[in-house]
Parts: structure tokens; sequence; C-alpha cells
């Protein structure tokens, strides 16, 4: 099924002409002049995806596409998701605009870019998060973080963490018995943490967590007790394991110094290992430094 859209818009007396409406929409006339921004509103209230409806009334509105013309900026475009009528799945779409003529009109067109865009996202997917347990990766983890702190964000807590004796998963059950078993710590990790927290694997059998908006030990005590818990009772092919963690907080624990928050952690970590393992430890400046 053809999707394609080809129209010009008169910014000036805001209207809209159709080239070509493709299958897009049945009501939608070529040859036809409609009121441009009462056809951005309705199309967008009918056929985007809920998350992006705002995205991109903010993007194509008039007085977008005036001030964009007036700054002499070429084109404007943004991928969305939208259900043509008759689909009762969304589709990704790429609506651009050129605009060659001005501040008195320009040219645009909705285009179906479905399979491109899946396989996009595929390669990003790919690209950030560990093949095995489909956390994020380590690269993705610190550039999510990074990203919080950079937004002003308050608070948070860094935790680092690792399985105890894995290396004896590996020596008695054969490696690929420890991809199981880390597979399983991940389903534990990402089912007993709040949806806000940036979880990955860390490399090896080392994982880790950011929790936005928390900055005291009793708000984290008690996710990290039903994570050591819930590992604890966990069915690891006769073996009882457990995990370790140590915790640092944004920005008391936060330098300048690259990743200085996650050597905080590691602090921690190695503190909680030495008092016994299977237990977590908030970092102290008893501690000293890394």
């Amino acid at each position: 099924m053809v999707y394609t859209v080809i129209f010009e818009v008169d910014i000036k007396n805001n209207q809209i002409l159709f080239f070509h409406t493709g299958s897009l929409s049945v009501k939608l006339k070529a040859g036809v002049l409609y009121d441009y921004e009462d056809f951005l509103e309705q199309f967008i209230i009918d056929n985007v995806y809920e998350e992006e409806k705002i995205y991109l009334y903010q993007n194509f509105n008039i007085e977008a596409l005036r001030s964009a013309s007036v700054n002499k900026r070429e084109n404007i475009t943004c991928d969305f998701r939208l259900r043509p009528e008759g689909n009762r799945e969304y589709r990704w779409f790429t609506m651009s605009l050129m605009l060659p003529h001005g501040a008195g009109g320009a040219v645009g067109a909705i285009l179906d870019i479905h399979e491109k865009k899946i396989h996009e996202l595929e390669m990003q997917h790919q690209a950030s998060h560990d093949a095995m347990t489909n956390l994020l990766n380590r690269q993705a983890f610190e550039r999510a973080v990074f990203s919080y702190f950079m937004q002003g964000e308050k608070t948070g807590a860094y935790c680092l963490m690792d399985v105890d004796n894995f290396k004896l998963v590996n020596d008695t059950r054969g490696h690929a018995y420890g991809d199981i078993v880390l597979m399983k710590i991940a389903k534990i990790l990402t089912e007993n943490t709040p949806k806000r927290t940036i979880i990955a694997r860390y490399g090896g059998d080392e994982f880790c967590m950011f929790f936005p908006g928390i900055d005291r030990a009793e708000q984290l005590e008690p996710v990290l007790i039903k994570i050591l818990e819930n590992v604890r009772k966990e069915e690891f092919d006769g073996m009882q394991l457990s995990v370790s963690v140590g915790v640092s907080f944004y920005p008391k624990h936060y330098t300048e110094e690259k990743n200085s928050i996650g050597k905080y952690a590691d602090v921690a970590l190695y503190k909680a290992k030495e008092s016994g393992k299977d237990s977590y430890c908030f970092y102290s400046e008893e501690m000293g430094e890394f």
C-alpha cells in the first residue's frame, strides 16, 4: 500500500494543498485547499502515536513554520509513528518540509520509512545493549548517567555489583551455565528496581545500577535487600549464589575526574567483599580514596 503524501503549504495564509494523498487518508483530496492548522491538529489527534503528538505539533505548527522561514531555515524533518486509516498497527513515517520560497511557502512530504527505521532502531539497540542480558552495555550506561548529570538533576545513587565467587560457577558448571546465571541475575535486577533505574551489565560478572533521585542509604536499602534476597533464593543448578554491592551518591561523591562516582562505588564494593560478601556497603570517607 502506498502511503506517500506530497503537499505545499502557504505559510502566509495558513493553507495546505495536496498534490498526492496516497493511501494515508481517504478524507484528503488532491487539488483541494485546506486550513493548514486544522489539518495538522486533526491529523495528529486521529493518527499519531500518543507520545509523539506534542513533538510533531511543536515542529510543524504554523507559527513554527513562520519562525523557521523568517530565520531562513531550509528544512524541517521529524520521524514519528502513526496509524494509517484502516490499519491496526503503527508504522514509522517521516514528515519533511523544505522552505525554498522565503516567507511565502514550503513544499513537503510524508513518507513511509517503517522498514528502514526498524532496522536503524535494531542497530542502535545492538550498539547500546549487552547481547546476552539485553541490559545496557558499559558505554551506553555511562552516557545515560552523564546525561542525567548534565540535565541538572540533583541526586542519585550509583551501585556497582558483582557475583560472589563467580569463577567457581564457570569452573564447575562451565561458561555456558555461567551465562545463564548472568541472565537470571539481570532479570532479578530489572524486576526488583524502580522503573527509572538505569541498569547495565558492566562487563564480566559486574553489573551497574543508577537510581535517580535517591541520595540517602535508607531510601535504597529496601531495594538492595530485596535484590540480595532474590539472588540468594534463586535456583542455580544446586548452587547457592550471592552478590555484593558498593554504593556511592551523586553529587556527594562526584568530581570532575572521569567516573569518580564509579570509583567510589568500587571502593565500597571492595569493603562489602572484605566484610564477608552477600552484602552491600555505602561509601564513607573512612574508607579512603580510590
